[in-house]
């Protein structure tokens, strides 16, 4: 799990790396997700998944394409690059929680 929280440390450079033309946020209007990113339980699990299979460079690897991935499809909708930061640390922390729920189960059944 520790491999995630490295993983947090990336983020914000993905973010301001992979920055596109996305119109700016003059502050009169908000946005509005249909499908906020910590709410897409398919993905959360996915990824959870995957890290846990997952470990080192290779986890890294699989965690940085996901969020370029994921900035890319929120840059394509027009969302502003504060909220694409806020989404991706609302969908990080649902995947730490996910693997913390799989993390708790696995102790439990190991100690049954």
């Amino acid at each position: 799990m520790s491999n995630l929280f490295n993983l947090y440390e990336g983020l914000a450079a993905i973010v301001a790396i992979s920055s596109g033309d996305s119109p700016g946020n003059d502050g009169d209007s908000m946005t509005v997700l249909q499908f906020p990113a910590n709410r897409r339980m398919g993905d959360v699990k996915r990824c959870a998944e995957a890290l846990q299979r997952l470990h080192g460079e290779q986890a890294n690897r699989f965690w940085r394409s996901e969020m370029t991935d994921f900035a890319a499809a929120l840059r394509r909708s027009g969302i502003v690059e504060e909220e694409i930061s806020r989404q991706a640390g609302l969908f990080m922390h649902a995947v730490q929680m996910e693997l913390q729920v799989a993390f708790a189960i696995e102790e439990n059944n190991a100690s049954a």
